[in-house]
Order: C-alpha cells, then structure tokens, then sequence
C-alpha cells in the first residue's frame, strides 16, 4: 500500500514536466515561436513548430498582461490571424505579417490577418506581444511571447522565459539571427534556441521583412515520443531542502532559474538519480531544466 501512495504521488508530480510535444494542433505554449519584431511600419514573424491545421486562429495582443487578466479589454490593439488556406501548414512554416497597425493593408505571407481593436502599434522600447488563443477577456493557452518586462508578465501563462518566451528587461526591436534548422534538436530544445536573446539581433531600424528568416528546417529534429514526458520523476513539491530527482536517463546537468528568467543554480552530474540542496533559495517559484545526452526537461517547483 505504501508503494503505490508513493508511486502515484511521483506520477502526479511528474506531469507538469515541460517538454513540448507534436501533436499536429497549436494548442500548446511554444507551438510557435516569434522570430522578429519591427517599428515604422509595424510587422512581426512568427514560426510553427507544429503543424497547424486549417481553420486555427491566434491573437496577436498588444496590450499587457498583468498576472490574472489584460490591462483592458479594448484598449490598444490586437491581431488575429488565421489558416484560410483549406490546408494544414507545415512546421517550419514562417508567418509574416506586415502593416500590422494599417487595418485597411495589413497583409500576411500565408493565411489572413485582420487589426481586430485599431490601435496596433509596436514601440521600439517598453512595449511586448502576446501570442495566444481564445479571446482577450477569455484567453485560451497562452503560445508565446516577445518584449521587455514592462510589457507583460509572464505569471499565469504558464510561459517559461527563454524556453517558451522571449522577454527582457530592456527590449526593442529586432529580429532572430541564428541558425535556421534545429538538425539534432529535440523541438524543446529548437524552440529555447528561438526564444534565446543571444541569437537575435536588437536594432531600432532593420530591413523588414527581407532580413528575416523564411523558413526553419526542421526535417532532422529529434522526434520524441508522447511517453518520454513520463520518464523523469522529481520530488517533493513544495520542496524545503532537499529536491530528488529520478530518471531512466544519465543526468548531466541542472541549471535552474528564478520566475524572472535569471540563473541561480548550476551543477554537472553523472547520474540518474540525484538529490539538489536548495536550502539557500529563497521562496518562491523556479523552474528546473536537466540535461541527458537525450534531451532535456523542464519542470516547475514551489521553494518554501
């Protein structure tokens, strides 16, 4: 009887691993990612990292989210795109969209966008979009995200900066500049490359949207199967001192970081089964990425 408690709290535990999965839907955070941001006129990319069905539609939301709910639910503006083309497309599939603050000449390279709420505007400084689905007062799952910290939280999101989002806190514009397929990557790990603010290019004026990438080669990823989200389990959480980590994997290293992004641990190991002191932390939130030459995990815990 003690077994299957313990074993069932574990299982429990272990589901709230991030680790993205192709399902052929954008229907999870980091299914797209944004690969450039430009002012005057206003545009920005984005990239699938799944396949996405025909008839999907996503918010593009230039107002701010506060933790619980956007600042307002009309003021600034909002973007909705959606796959009118009767067929699925393709990940790796880059989206772009230009005139984003002209309702009359707003334009898309695939599918259809309309300026739904006029008073889209993209400012060079202190300014962040949201990509989502569902409705601004009723949002859905929250995709991806670009800007600086006084834009948006990413607090109820359930965005992880630098894996999912990319959010710093001095941002402007710009664009992605790094490599253009993720051959050998698993798709987490393609999309903690996008969201990476070392592989882009900050500039106040660029060449949109010549500059930006066309397409994200994809053909060589690493396919994970659904069940190697269950393959690493960690406990206990809310966690005290002492966090244990178990997997069928060699564990090779741990980074974690605070809700803000930052770093605060770092350690190599050779093992499946360790146990990371975290007394030194301070309350709060974290979240806990392990390497394996396999792939790598991320999962999110409570320090008391």
């Amino acid at each position: 009887m003690k077994k299957t408690t313990c074993f069932m709290l574990i299982f429990a535990l272990s589901n709230s691993i991030f680790s993205q999965i192709q399902n052929n839907s954008i229907t999870d955070a980091g299914d797209i990612v944004f690969t450039a941001y430009h002012n005057n006129p206003d545009g920005f990319s984005f990239v699938f990292l799944d396949n996405c069905p025909a008839e999907t539609t996503i918010r593009f939301v230039d107002e701010e989210w506060n933790g619980s709910a956007f600042a307002s639910e009309n003021y600034e503006g909002e973007i909705l795109w959606t796959n009118d083309t009767n067929t699925t497309i393709s990940q790796g599939t880059v989206i772009i969209i230009q005139n984003a603050d002209d309702d009359i000449n707003i334009s898309a390279s695939t599918g259809s966008a309309i300026e739904i709420n006029s008073g889209f505007s993209i400012a060079n400084t202190n300014d962040g979009i949201m990509a989502i689905t569902g409705t601004r007062s009723s949002p859905g799952v929250f995709l991806a995200f670009f800007g600086d910290t006084t834009a948006s939280s990413l607090v109820g999101t359930s965005l992880i900066n630098g894996y999912t989002a990319n959010q710093q806190s001095n941002y402007g514009t710009g664009y992605y500049s790094g490599g253009q397929n993720c051959n050998g990557l698993s798709i987490t790990e393609c999309s903690e490359r996008l969201n990476n603010t070392a592989n882009w290019t900050i500039e106040s004026t660029f060449d949109y949207p010549e500059i930006v990438m066309s397409e994200l080669d994809l053909n060589a990823v690493l396919k994970l199967k659904n069940a190697e989200k269950q393959n690493i389990y960690y406990y206990p959480n809310p966690v005290t001192d002492k966090l244990k980590i178990l997997t069928e994997h060699i564990i090779s290293s741990v980074q974690i970081h605070n809700i803000l992004g930052q770093q605060v641990y770092f350690a190599d190991f050779n093992n499946s089964n360790i146990s990371i002191d975290l007394t030194s932390l301070r309350s709060g939130s974290y979240y806990i990425k392990c390497y394996s030459n396999y792939s790598s995990h991320t999962f999110k815990i409570q320090k008391l």
